[in-house]
């Protein structure tokens, strides 16, 4: 069901193997009757909660993350995905998810999708609204495209820290599918696949790659002293399932702790102690971006022509 998820125990049975259901994940009533369906899931490297991917079709915030309690199936809570577009897709964006080696931060990818200006999808559901505004990347081939040239398409990514639920960087690119580097190589290294088949190496903005090697190092530390202290020795060189395994260890010990669910990913505006700007709560609100504060609508209509933000759309 693309509503529900379900993590299945193996054990042996005999000289063969059974399974059993363990937790189910359930898509919130609220979301499926706005059309909701998973897009995609990771289990966070804590391995203490599962980070599912949805699309609202028929909600104002249209694409979601949810975190889960992985052994309890419980909704621990959800945010926004993709807000502050610079661009009108042309249907809603269905993301992808991943997370990094250190669970620092959820990766998030659309999928390719026709685009356009903002000011060119108002005026193509205004001259015709029954008329579909697009068609997934993927189908291309499915439906004729009525424009004078090749159609566009874009996919965006965004980073979600995962401690506070802050959208730490948002961009627009080329991207089919997407990975992250391994505790093998570079933890920080972000592969992306083009349509055209081409695969391009990125790396993150300089304060999301510090922050996961600032953890991954935070976590060799722990270990060694945890386990000077136990008299195992130190140890010189982690494996990657050392390291895996530690990290587990650290997010249970440490910093599950410090995650806030009560306020995780809401107070839109707010800042971060790094200065980025939260990302929205998903189910709190309808619009994705409340008027900020103490500024009235006559206010906000006058500063319009000096936001960068809306010089870009209208410039597109």
């Amino acid at each position: 069901e693309p509503t529900e998820l379900v993590l299945y125990e193996a054990y042996p049975f005999g000289a063969s193997w059974a399974k059993a259901t363990r937790t189910e994940f359930r898509l919130p009533f609220i979301c499926q009757a706005a059309g909701g369906e998973f897009t995609d899931f990771v289990v966070h490297p804590s391995q203490l909660y599962l980070a599912a991917a949805a699309v609202l079709p028929r909600a104002e915030t249209r694409s979601i993350a949810l975190v889960f309690d992985l052994w309890g199936g419980e909704l621990l809570k959800s945010c926004a995905l993709f807000t502050s577009l610079l661009m009108a897709p042309a249907l809603p964006l269905r993301p992808r998810l991943r997370a990094d080696v250190s669970g620092a931060f959820l990766f998030c990818a659309s999928s390719p999708t026709l685009v356009g200006t903002l000011d060119q999808a108002a005026s193509r559901r205004a001259a015709s609204p029954a008329e579909p505004l697009g068609f997934d990347a993927w189908h291309l081939g499915s439906e004729p495209h009525s424009g004078g040239g090749p159609a566009a398409s874009a996919s965006v990514l965004c980073v979600i820290d995962f401690l506070t639920g802050f959208q730490s960087y948002q961009s627009s690119l080329d991207a089919s599918c997407f990975s992250l580097g391994s505790l093998a190589s570079d933890p920080t290294q972000l592969l992306l696949g083009a349509h055209d088949g081409t695969v391009s190496v990125w790396h993150p903005p300089e304060p999301v790659r510090t922050r996961i090697r600032s953890l991954l190092e935070d976590v060799k530390k722990e270990t060694v002293i945890q386990r000077m202290r136990d008299g195992g020795g130190n140890i010189e060189v982690f494996s990657p399932a050392e390291l895996e395994e530690a990290v587990a260890m650290y997010w249970a010990v440490r910093l599950r702790r410090s995650i806030d669910w009560s306020s995780w990913g809401e107070h839109p505006g707010a800042e971060s102690e790094s200065g980025y700007q939260r990302a929205p709560s998903l189910l709190d609100a309808t619009s994705p971006w409340p008027p900020p504060a103490g500024r009235s609508a006559a206010a906000r209509g006058a500063a319009a022509s000096d936001d960068v933000v809306e010089q870009a759309r209208q410039g597109w």
